[in-house]
Protein backbone atom coordinates (compact mmCIF):
# COMPACT_ATOMS: atom_id res chain seq x y z
CA UNK A 1 0.00 0.00 0.00
CA UNK A 2 2.68 2.66 0.88
CA UNK A 3 4.10 1.88 -2.65
CA UNK A 4 1.08 2.06 -4.45
CA UNK A 5 0.73 5.35 -2.61
CA UNK A 6 4.50 6.35 -2.90
CA UNK A 7 3.91 6.12 -7.11
CA UNK A 8 0.53 7.94 -6.99
CA UNK A 9 2.24 10.75 -4.86
CA UNK A 10 5.24 11.35 -7.74
CA UNK A 11 2.53 11.37 -10.36
CA UNK A 12 0.88 13.18 -9.58
CA UNK A 13 3.86 15.87 -9.56
CA UNK A 14 4.49 15.16 -12.50
CA UNK A 15 1.04 15.76 -14.09
CA UNK A 16 0.96 19.08 -11.96
CA UNK A 17 4.35 19.93 -13.28
CA UNK A 18 3.69 18.65 -17.18
CA UNK A 19 0.48 21.04 -17.47
CA UNK A 20 1.55 24.48 -15.43
CA UNK A 21 1.52 27.04 -17.29
CA UNK A 22 4.70 28.82 -15.75
CA UNK A 23 7.24 30.06 -18.20
CA UNK A 24 10.30 29.00 -16.93
CA UNK A 25 13.68 31.01 -16.35
CA UNK A 26 12.38 34.48 -16.33
CA UNK A 27 10.50 36.82 -14.31
CA UNK A 28 7.61 36.69 -16.48
CA UNK A 29 6.70 33.55 -14.43
CA UNK A 30 2.73 33.46 -13.84
CA UNK A 31 2.74 30.71 -11.30
CA UNK A 32 5.08 28.90 -8.96
CA UNK A 33 5.22 25.18 -7.65
CA UNK A 34 4.96 24.34 -3.83
CA UNK A 35 4.69 21.18 -1.97
CA UNK A 36 1.31 21.26 -0.53
CA UNK A 37 0.08 21.05 3.19
CA UNK A 38 0.24 17.96 4.92
CA UNK A 39 -3.51 18.76 5.32
CA UNK A 40 -6.76 21.18 5.82
CA UNK A 41 -5.70 22.22 8.71
CA UNK A 42 -2.04 23.28 8.15
CA UNK A 43 -2.07 26.57 9.14
CA UNK A 44 1.82 26.73 9.41
CA UNK A 45 1.90 26.00 5.39
CA UNK A 46 -0.81 28.84 4.50
CA UNK A 47 1.88 30.65 6.96
CA UNK A 48 4.45 30.43 4.32
CA UNK A 49 2.33 30.64 1.59
CA UNK A 50 0.50 34.15 2.51
CA UNK A 51 4.43 35.62 3.33
CA UNK A 52 5.60 34.02 0.09
CA UNK A 53 3.24 36.06 -1.84
CA UNK A 54 3.50 39.11 -0.15
CA UNK A 55 7.09 39.50 -0.44
CA UNK A 56 7.01 38.16 -4.07
CA UNK A 57 4.66 41.04 -4.73
CA UNK A 58 6.80 43.65 -2.56
CA UNK A 59 9.95 42.62 -4.16
CA UNK A 60 8.72 42.31 -7.80
CA UNK A 61 6.66 45.18 -7.86
CA UNK A 62 3.37 44.07 -9.20
CA UNK A 63 0.06 43.90 -7.52
CA UNK A 64 -0.86 40.29 -8.82
CA UNK A 65 2.47 37.98 -8.46
CA UNK A 66 3.36 34.37 -9.42
CA UNK A 67 0.38 32.45 -7.97
CA UNK A 68 1.54 29.23 -5.71
CA UNK A 69 0.29 26.13 -7.18
CA UNK A 70 0.48 23.22 -4.30
CA UNK A 71 1.56 19.96 -5.80
CA UNK A 72 1.43 17.18 -2.97
CA UNK A 73 2.45 17.13 0.77
CA UNK A 74 6.02 15.94 0.76
CA UNK A 75 8.97 15.35 3.11
CA UNK A 76 11.91 18.25 3.59
CA UNK A 77 13.95 15.56 2.06
CA UNK A 78 11.75 14.94 -1.16
CA UNK A 79 10.91 18.61 -1.67
CA UNK A 80 14.79 19.58 -1.85
CA UNK A 81 14.76 16.97 -4.48
CA UNK A 82 11.94 17.83 -6.21
CA UNK A 83 12.85 21.56 -6.56
CA UNK A 84 16.75 20.40 -7.74
CA UNK A 85 14.91 18.50 -10.13
CA UNK A 86 12.65 21.22 -11.59
CA UNK A 87 9.30 19.97 -10.25
CA UNK A 88 8.97 22.49 -7.42
CA UNK A 89 10.05 26.41 -7.37
CA UNK A 90 9.99 27.30 -4.14
CA UNK A 91 10.04 25.49 -0.79
CA UNK A 92 10.51 26.36 3.23
CA UNK A 93 12.97 24.29 5.22
CA UNK A 94 14.83 24.70 8.38
CA UNK A 95 18.19 26.65 7.98
CA UNK A 96 20.59 23.92 7.86
CA UNK A 97 24.51 24.15 6.34
CA UNK A 98 24.39 20.76 4.30
CA UNK A 99 20.40 22.21 2.60
CA UNK A 100 22.25 25.63 1.73
CA UNK A 101 24.96 23.75 -0.35
CA UNK A 102 22.84 22.66 -2.76
CA UNK A 103 20.10 25.22 -2.97
CA UNK A 104 19.78 28.78 -2.84
CA UNK A 105 18.44 29.79 0.29
CA UNK A 106 16.97 33.40 0.81
CA UNK A 107 18.64 34.07 4.16
CA UNK A 108 16.46 36.28 6.06
CA UNK A 109 14.31 34.29 8.78
CA UNK A 110 10.49 33.87 8.05
CA UNK A 111 9.70 33.91 11.32
CA UNK A 112 12.19 36.17 13.69
CA UNK A 113 13.81 33.15 14.68
CA UNK A 114 10.40 32.21 16.45
CA UNK A 115 11.10 28.14 15.40
CA UNK A 116 14.81 27.93 17.13
CA UNK A 117 12.47 28.91 20.55
CA UNK A 118 10.84 24.85 21.21
CA UNK A 119 7.81 24.44 23.59
CA UNK A 120 6.54 20.84 23.97
CA UNK A 121 3.69 19.13 23.22
CA UNK A 122 3.44 16.30 25.94
CA UNK A 123 0.70 13.98 27.80
CA UNK A 124 -0.78 15.50 30.79
CA UNK A 125 0.05 12.29 32.47
CA UNK A 126 3.58 13.26 32.14
CA UNK A 127 3.10 16.70 33.40
CA UNK A 128 4.35 16.49 37.32
CA UNK A 129 7.41 15.17 35.57
CA UNK A 130 8.35 18.03 33.56
CA UNK A 131 7.72 20.50 36.19
CA UNK A 132 10.31 19.24 37.83
CA UNK A 133 13.07 19.55 35.15
CA UNK A 134 15.02 22.52 34.62
CA UNK A 135 18.19 21.46 33.06
CA UNK A 136 19.89 19.67 30.12
CA UNK A 137 20.93 16.75 32.13
CA UNK A 138 18.14 16.39 33.20
CA UNK A 139 15.98 15.71 29.71
CA UNK A 140 18.91 13.39 28.50
CA UNK A 141 16.74 11.36 30.63
CA UNK A 142 13.92 11.17 28.01
CA UNK A 143 12.80 10.36 24.58
CA UNK A 144 11.93 13.15 21.87
CA UNK A 145 9.63 12.43 18.83
CA UNK A 146 11.55 14.25 15.82
CA UNK A 147 10.63 14.13 12.10
CA UNK A 148 13.15 11.79 10.48
CA UNK A 149 14.51 14.70 8.21
CA UNK A 150 14.32 17.51 10.07
CA UNK A 151 17.34 19.70 10.65
CA UNK A 152 15.94 19.53 14.30
CA UNK A 153 16.60 15.71 14.79
CA UNK A 154 20.41 16.30 14.44
CA UNK A 155 20.59 19.85 16.76
CA UNK A 156 18.82 17.79 19.45
CA UNK A 157 21.36 14.58 19.29
CA UNK A 158 24.23 16.00 18.74
CA UNK A 159 23.78 17.29 22.63
CA UNK A 160 23.07 13.93 23.67
CA UNK A 161 19.40 13.83 23.75
CA UNK A 162 17.53 11.09 22.84
CA UNK A 163 15.47 10.99 19.77
CA UNK A 164 12.71 8.21 18.44
CA UNK A 165 12.50 9.61 14.24
CA UNK A 166 10.05 9.09 11.54
CA UNK A 167 9.29 10.06 8.47
CA UNK A 168 5.66 10.11 8.64
CA UNK A 169 4.37 13.57 10.23
CA UNK A 170 0.94 12.11 11.54
CA UNK A 171 3.16 9.01 12.93
CA UNK A 172 4.88 11.56 15.64
CA UNK A 173 1.22 12.13 17.20
CA UNK A 174 0.65 8.33 17.50
CA UNK A 175 4.13 8.36 18.83
CA UNK A 176 3.78 10.34 21.79
CA UNK A 177 -0.02 9.62 22.41
CA UNK A 178 0.59 5.31 22.78
CA UNK A 179 3.80 6.91 24.72
CA UNK A 180 6.76 5.72 22.93
CA UNK A 181 8.32 8.89 23.75
CA UNK A 182 7.76 11.70 26.34
CA UNK A 183 7.59 14.77 24.50
CA UNK A 184 7.34 16.01 21.04
CA UNK A 185 9.59 19.47 20.63
CA UNK A 186 7.45 21.80 18.45
CA UNK A 187 8.00 25.20 16.46
CA UNK A 188 7.13 27.85 19.30
CA UNK A 189 3.54 28.48 17.20
CA UNK A 190 3.28 25.22 16.25
CA UNK A 191 1.79 23.09 19.06
CA UNK A 192 -1.18 24.51 20.41
CA UNK A 193 -3.08 23.89 16.72
CA UNK A 194 -2.06 20.70 16.71
CA UNK A 195 -2.91 19.52 19.75
CA UNK A 196 -6.56 20.69 18.57
CA UNK A 197 -6.04 18.86 15.71
CA UNK A 198 -5.17 15.39 17.57
CA UNK A 199 -7.29 15.73 20.56
CA UNK A 200 -9.79 13.45 19.16
CA UNK A 201 -7.85 11.03 19.14
CA UNK A 202 -5.56 11.16 21.84
CA UNK A 203 -7.09 13.78 24.34
CA UNK A 204 -4.05 13.97 26.74
CA UNK A 205 -2.09 15.94 24.89
CA UNK A 206 -1.26 19.20 25.97
CA UNK A 207 1.58 21.98 24.92
CA UNK A 208 3.77 22.69 28.22
CA UNK A 209 5.27 26.08 28.74
CA UNK A 210 7.51 25.06 31.46
CA UNK A 211 10.38 24.60 29.35
CA UNK A 212 11.37 26.14 26.23
CA UNK A 213 14.68 24.85 24.85
CA UNK A 214 16.09 27.52 22.32
CA UNK A 215 18.87 26.89 19.08
CA UNK A 216 20.14 29.74 16.70
CA UNK A 217 17.53 28.13 13.91
CA UNK A 218 14.74 29.27 11.56
CA UNK A 219 13.09 28.70 8.31
CA UNK A 220 14.23 30.21 5.45
CA UNK A 221 12.89 30.06 1.20
CA UNK A 222 14.59 27.59 -0.82
CA UNK A 223 15.47 28.50 -5.03
CA UNK A 224 16.83 26.69 -7.34
CA UNK A 225 20.56 27.86 -7.90
CA UNK A 226 19.41 28.84 -11.16
CA UNK A 227 16.73 30.60 -9.87
CA UNK A 228 18.78 33.54 -8.98
CA UNK A 229 15.76 36.26 -10.16
CA UNK A 230 13.08 34.30 -7.76
CA UNK A 231 15.59 34.41 -4.93
CA UNK A 232 16.61 38.17 -5.35
CA UNK A 233 12.94 39.08 -5.62
CA UNK A 234 11.82 36.86 -2.13
CA UNK A 235 14.81 38.75 -0.37
CA UNK A 236 14.17 42.23 -1.92
CA UNK A 237 10.15 41.74 -0.58
CA UNK A 238 10.97 40.65 2.94
CA UNK A 239 13.34 43.43 3.34
CA UNK A 240 10.91 45.99 2.37
CA UNK A 241 8.51 44.43 4.96
CA UNK A 242 10.83 44.35 7.76
CA UNK A 243 11.82 48.12 6.82
CA UNK A 244 8.00 48.78 6.84
CA UNK A 245 7.39 46.76 10.25
CA UNK A 246 5.02 44.22 7.94
CA UNK A 247 6.93 40.67 8.91
CA UNK A 248 6.14 41.80 12.82
CA UNK A 249 2.99 42.84 11.97
CA UNK A 250 2.44 39.68 9.80
CA UNK A 251 3.50 37.48 12.70
CA UNK A 252 1.58 39.45 15.43
CA UNK A 253 -1.77 39.36 12.82
CA UNK A 254 -1.36 35.42 11.18
CA UNK A 255 -3.83 32.53 12.68
CA UNK A 256 -0.38 30.43 13.64
CA UNK A 257 1.27 32.90 15.28
CA UNK A 258 -0.94 35.26 16.74
CA UNK A 259 -1.65 34.14 20.12
CA UNK A 260 2.37 34.16 20.76
CA UNK A 261 2.03 37.94 21.24
CA UNK A 262 2.81 39.61 24.23
CA UNK A 263 6.18 37.49 24.04
CA UNK A 264 6.08 38.42 27.75
CA UNK A 265 3.26 35.78 29.12
CA UNK A 266 5.94 33.66 28.67
CA UNK A 267 8.52 35.31 30.73
CA UNK A 268 8.14 32.30 33.50
CA UNK A 269 9.29 29.82 31.56
CA UNK A 270 12.73 27.86 32.14
CA UNK A 271 14.58 28.49 28.81
CA UNK A 272 17.54 25.84 28.24
CA UNK A 273 19.99 27.30 25.39
CA UNK A 274 21.71 24.50 23.12
CA UNK A 275 24.31 25.24 20.40
CA UNK A 276 23.48 24.26 17.13
CA UNK A 277 26.21 23.02 14.90
CA UNK A 278 24.05 22.98 11.52
CA UNK A 279 23.13 26.42 11.54
CA UNK A 280 25.47 28.46 8.67
CA UNK A 281 26.02 31.58 10.37
CA UNK A 282 26.33 34.55 7.89
CA UNK A 283 26.62 38.83 8.61
CA UNK A 284 22.98 38.62 9.95
CA UNK A 285 23.36 35.95 13.07
CA UNK A 286 23.54 38.29 15.50
CA UNK A 287 21.47 41.34 13.68
CA UNK A 288 18.11 42.17 16.24
CA UNK A 289 16.23 43.24 12.59
CA UNK A 290 16.20 40.16 11.70
CA UNK A 291 16.31 38.09 14.70
CA UNK A 292 14.05 37.67 18.32
CA UNK A 293 16.11 36.77 21.06
CA UNK A 294 15.23 35.20 25.00
CA UNK A 295 15.51 38.92 26.29
CA UNK A 296 12.14 39.59 23.81
CA UNK A 297 10.06 37.29 26.02
CA UNK A 298 10.98 39.06 29.31
CA UNK A 299 11.07 42.47 28.44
Amino acid sequence: MFVVRQFISWLLVALIFATSTTTFGNTNQTSLLIPAPYSSKDIAHEYYVGLASQALALGLDVIDPPTLVPTVHMNQARAAVELKKGNLDLFWTGADKDTELELNAVRIPLDMGLMGFRRFIISSRQQALFDKIDSLEQLKRLVACQGTYWPDTKILRSVGLKVLDTPVHEDLFELLGTGRCDYFPRGFHEGPAEVEEWKPIFPDLMVSDRIIIHYPFTVYFYTRKSEVWLADALERGLEKMIDDGLLLKYMKTHPSTSHLFPLEQFKSATFIELPNPHFNEDTRSDDPRYWLTEQAFKQ
